[in-house]
């Protein structure tokens, strides 16, 4: 599955090019990825529980495989606390391993996700298990393209183009 949505991902890289700033307001996140991205970067987004059957492991390696060959993509995880043992034992050192300190951020639980929405260029969904996603919905209302797995309801709620 994962060799499937990376591909996926880095295809969509081929023909999509812009910066994410020139289209948007800029919201409190945004002024604070402004640090992190230039007018080349492409931001990718997972916006979810920081849980194993949410693929928020797969979604960490990919960025690793992506940002090998694409320098110009960032990464951005709104989900659970970043002070939860989930992620402290999980998704931090994987972070580590790939050495994605610089091309990544984690903003921990945000009530109202609307501006991160907003920001990302790409957003992914790679869960493993997703009986329906309303988070699809969520990135569908602000017109961001959707990556997702091929589990569930992303698969009745995704048309495949």
């Amino acid at each position: 599955m994962l060799r499937i949505y990376t591909e996926h991902l880095e295809s969509y890289f081929c023909y999509y090019q812009k910066w994410i700033l020139k289209n948007i307001v800029l919201l409190p996140f945004v002024q604070a990825m402004v640090r992190l991205l230039n007018d080349e970067d492409i931001l990718v987004g997972f916006i979810g529980q920081l849980i194993s059957r949410k693929g928020i492991e797969d979604f960490i390696e990919t960025s690793y495989i992506i940002h090998k060959k694409y320098k110009n993509c960032r990464f951005v995880v709104v989900g659970s606390s970043v002070d939860s043992p989930f992620f402290k034992n999980k998704i931090l050192p994987l972070c580590n391993l790939y050495k994605l300190k610089d091309h990544s951020i984690f903003t921990g639980f945000k009530e109202d996700t609307r501006s991160y929405f907003s920001a990302i260029d790409i957003f992914v969904n790679p869960s493993i298990k997703e009986p329906f996603a309303m988070v699809n919905l969520e990135a569908m209302a602000t017109e961001r393209p959707i990556i997702a797995t091929n589990a569930g309801g992303n698969v009745e709620s995704i048309i495949d183009v």
